[in-house]
């Protein structure tokens, strides 16, 4: 496990729903922690690990009886990007995780059909333009990541207003670049799904020709994997390339109706 026990020793693990907060954790009134974390995902753990290492009592509460256990409506991979990397190398666990996980650089993907069965495994597309000049994401197993202080609340508060920005980019971007990587009951799915994939390789296409220029820039799904880029300003560019297309969209409609009018 990515979580050494060491590390985690002190933290008590509680299954409990977040509307049971209230009364106990672990056997303990709430006011016995310092900080109480809300799901044992990677980020989740991650929160306790960080806050652990400043000497925060921290408790962690996970409604599944076993966070390792395969649900098929979420994901059962986890890429660790650049921003993770550097997380994880903080808390000494960065060589864990690549023991444990597949580079980006070589993670290979099959397509599972009923008529076709399982398709040949193909390389993970490397759509980011700048990808040779840092360390690619990893890519781990939803099961491999497993394994207060004074002033902590006013500290708390303080870093939400500094992180509020970078907080409502990031909800931004999940929004329009991710917006079907669950199965869902979304009205005409297919339709979507395409115009999706022609928008991720129009802006590629456009951001490879004309990114020198600074109005095209690649998808959401490319630019937030960039460690480089904070979640607004990956969020400004993006909706740079929105404007400009918008723009050049209602220019090409104005040009047909004058030529339209024309004849």
């Amino acid at each position: 496990a990515l979580a050494p026990a060491a590390a985690m020793r002190g933290a008590p693990w509680a299954r409990a729903s977040p509307s049971s907060i209230t009364a106990s954790v672990a056997g303990k009134p709430p006011e016995a922690y310092d900080a109480i974390i809300v799901g044992a995902g990677p980020t989740g753990l991650a929160a306790a690990l960080l806050l652990r290492a400043r000497g925060a009592r921290t408790a962690v509460v996970e409604k599944s009886a076993d966070p390792a256990a395969f649900d098929p409506e979420r994901a059962f991979l986890y890429q660790v990007d650049g921003r993770g990397q550097r997380t994880l190398a903080d808390l000494g666990l960065f060589q864990a995780l690549a023991d444990r996980s597949v580079s980006q650089e070589e993670f290979l993907i099959s397509t599972v059909t009923e008529e076709g069965g399982v398709s040949e495994p193909k390389g993970f597309p490397q759509v980011d333009l700048d990808q040779r000049r840092r360390t690619p994401a990893q890519w781990i197993s939803g099961a491999g990541h497993l394994g207060g202080p004074p002033g902590l609340p006013a500290a708390a508060e303080a870093y939400g207003r500094e992180r509020a920005p970078e907080a409502k980019a990031l909800v931004r971007l999940v929004q329009i670049g991710y917006p079907l990587q669950y199965s869902q009951a979304v009205p005409l799915l297919k339709l979507r799904q395409t115009l999706w994939a022609l928008n991720l390789a129009l802006r590629l296409a456009l951001a490879k020709a004309l990114g020198w220029t600074g109005l095209f820039h690649p998808a959401v799904f490319t630019l937030i994997q960039n460690p480089d880029l904070s979640y607004t300003q990956a969020l400004r560019r993006a909706g740079r390339t929105t404007l400009v297309l918008r723009a050049l969209g209602v220019a090409a409609v104005g040009l047909a109706l004058a030529a339209a009018g024309a004849l």
